[in-house]
């Protein structure tokens, strides 16, 4: 009983100097009502049709571009290159054909 009083004093005393230092700072003591805690794991996913709208609203706001101006533009250059390279290499390959038919 007298080393239950002695510690009891000695906490006593630690505890008013612990208290003495701690003048206007709050102590704040938290219980838990259980012992178990539920973890929630969230992650960010983007399926492709969000991603699509995300990249269209983008350029939409920033450049005024749709998804039919950028089809369009894919077409203007498919119809450039089909009518400035694709006559280029048939004369080219016709010249070889002339070529190897001079051949003996």
């Amino acid at each position: 009983m007298r080393k239950a009083r002695a510690d009891e004093d000695s906490f006593s005393s630690h505890f008013d100097i612990c208290r003495s230092e701690l003048r206007g700072v709050a102590i704040v003591n938290i219980y838990m009502t259980s012992k178990y805690v539920t973890r929630i794991k969230t992650s960010l996913r983007v399926t492709l049709v969000g991603q699509l709208a995300s990249l269209g609203g983008v350029m939409g706001l920033f450049t005024g571009m749709s998804l039919l101006s950028v089809f369009e533009l894919f077409m203007w250059f498919a119809r450039a290159l089909k009518e400035r390279i694709l006559p280029a290499t048939r004369k080219r390959q016709k010249k070889v054909a002339q070529e190897e038919q001079q051949k003996p």
